[in-house]
């Protein structure tokens, strides 16, 4: 496995809802902690949009990732919720450039597609706790992240 440095204070991640829908005040306390631990947060595009069940449409969630991944100055990539959507857009995604500036994928769920397919192309992946059950979990939990 391609090792991917480990976040320090000041580094920027990215936030993707890539499935269900969320809102601000689900996501307040998981926002906080990023914020504690010193790192500059970048909110999707589309994070809280809209459509039936899903933030957004294919299209938006797509391209909220893709943008993140795509982005050298992105460190990590946190998602807000899981649920059924990463795989609707799964084939959507392009690694090529993520190949050349890896970075963390930080959640669970449907979010383990991703992980599989990171893990395919030779990187690590963090199988953690989604933005939104930051607020439940316990300090195990986050102390471990």
């Amino acid at each position: 496995m391609s090792k991917i440095p480990y976040l320090k204070a000041g580094d920027k991640v990215g936030v993707v809802s890539p499935a269900k829908l969320t809102t601000a005040e689900e996501l307040q306390i998981g926002l906080q902690q990023l914020s504690a631990w010193g790192l500059e947060v970048v909110l999707g595009a589309h994070v809280y949009a809209q459509d039936h069940f899903f933030a957004g449409t294919d299209e938006q969630r797509a391209s909220d990732l893709q943008h993140f991944l795509n982005d050298p100055k992105i460190k990590a990539i946190f998602f807000t919720k899981g649920a059924y959507g990463v795989i609707r857009i799964i084939d959507r995604l392009d690694f090529t450039l993520f190949k050349q500036n890896p970075k963390w994928l930080v959640g669970y769920s449907d979010i383990t597609f991703l992980h599989e397919q990171l893990n395919g192309l030779g990187f690590e992946s963090i199988h953690a706790v989604m933005l939104q059950g930051y607020a439940t979990c316990t300090k195990a939990s986050l102390d471990s992240l």
